[in-house]
């Protein structure tokens, strides 16, 4: 895998951020095929976070689709953008 810059929102308690990310993946057949997408992760503020065990962050949710050829740093720099918002929470 390989990471973009990620994205961070600050607010209420909680930090999310949104990570770029590209996944090469080899099928069963030994054939590879290439993902791209964005994950989004969550962390409860570790100051309100008041007893043990404390919650680490965690995927709150993702979106990731095939793409046809190699990964341009163009498409890994705006595959987080209009995916989800920030503040949305997962259902």
């Amino acid at each position: 895998a390989n990471f973009g810059a990620p994205l961070m929102d600050v607010g209420a308690g909680n930090i999310r951020y949104r990570v770029p990310t590209t996944l090469n993946v080899q099928t069963a057949d030994g054939k590879t095929q290439l993902f791209i997408g964005c994950y989004q992760l969550h962390l409860a503020q570790p100051s309100v976070q008041a007893t043990v065990p404390f919650k680490p962050m965690a995927i709150e949710r993702a979106s990731v689709h095939l793409v046809a050829s190699a990964a341009t740093a163009s498409q890994l720099a705006t595959a987080c953008e209009n995916v989800f918002l920030l503040s949305q929470t997962f259902q």
